[in-house]
Order: structure tokens, then C-alpha cells, then sequence
């Protein structure tokens, strides 16, 4: 009975011209954004990570974080999400990082934060690297080895 019900409402809504040209405009509006997305990051001369003594610059994707210094950086882990392996980098303050965001990479920034408990990501399959444990294991080897090196410095 209930999916007699569902299919009904469904055919209903289907049905509805407002309803198909609001999704008709929405799917428009995402599409068109995905690829001016697409087009900005393939025409960016940008290298997608810079690591140096300070920290690491991400310009890894749309939702790139840009400098992230070794001292903010809690902890690097790979995940998958929507069956990408990406870089999640826990950091110390991040409603810096969202923060630091505008208009809907904010949006999304806050939403990655409630799900993953971190705004920042690092995605590998932009980079010529191509793989998130090379990346992860760069990552973990520069964090180890310059914030050994700021904690000597601060002595």
C-alpha cells in the first residue's frame, strides 16, 4: 500500500510544470557551476602542493585551503569519500578555515567540517602525484621534519 503511495506522488510531482522547471533550472545552475569549476582548476598554472619549512600550500582543488602552517596540523588521515581516496588534514582552528572560504565553497566547507570533523581536504587525484598515500606519507614526512626543526628554533 505505502509504495502505491509513493509511486502516486511521485507521478504527481513529475507531473507538476513548476516542480519539473525548478529542477529543470537547479540541475542548470549546478551543472554550470561544476564547469566553470572544472575550467578555472584546468586553467590554473598554480602547483597543486607547495611544502616548505612553514607549513604546505594546497591549491589541490575548487575547494583548495591555501596555506596551512605544520604548527595547525593535527593529524593527516586518507579517506574515502564518494569512492575517492582524499586527504583529510585535521587542523587546530577550523573555523579559520571555514572562514576563510566565500559564498558556496563556505557552504560546503561548514558542510565537510560537520561530517568530517575538518574543513580541510587534499585531493590527490588533481595533482600529477595521483595517489594518497604518496601524498599522505610527503605530508607526514615534511610535518615531522619541520615542526622537529620549529621546536628547536623556538628553544
Amino acid at each position: 500500500m505505502s509504495d502505491h503511495f509513493i509511486y502516486h506522488n511521485l507521478y504527481i510531482i513529475h507531473r507538476n510544470p513548476a516542480f519539473v522547471h525548478f529542477f529543470g533550472f537547479a540541475s542548470m545552475v549546478f551543472f554550470f557551476m561544476t564547469f566553470i569549476a572544472i575550467v578555472a582548476k584546468l586553467t590554473d598554472k598554480k602547483p597543486g602542493l607547495v611544502f616548505n619549512s612553514n607549513g604546505v600550500v594546497d591549491n589541490s582543488s575548487y575547494m583548495s585551503s591555501g596555506f596551512i602552517p605544520w604548527s595547525d596540523i593535527i593529524d593527516v588521515q586518507k579517506v574515502t569519500t564518494y569512492k575517492t581516496q582524499v586527504i583529510k588534514v585535521l587542523v587546530k582552528n577550523p573555523s579559520f578555515y571555514v572562514e576563510r572560504q566565500r559564498g558556496i565553497k563556505k557552504y560546503l566547507a561548514k558542510f565537510s567540517f560537520r561530517t568530517y570533523k575538518t574543513p580541510v581536504f587534499i585531493n590527490p587525484n588533481t595533482l600529477e602525484i595521483d595517489c594518497a598515500d604518496d601524498v599522505l606519507d610527503m605530508l607526514r614526512r615534511y610535518k615531522e621534519r619541520y615542526s622537529a626543526e620549529n621546536t628547536k628554533a623556538k628553544l
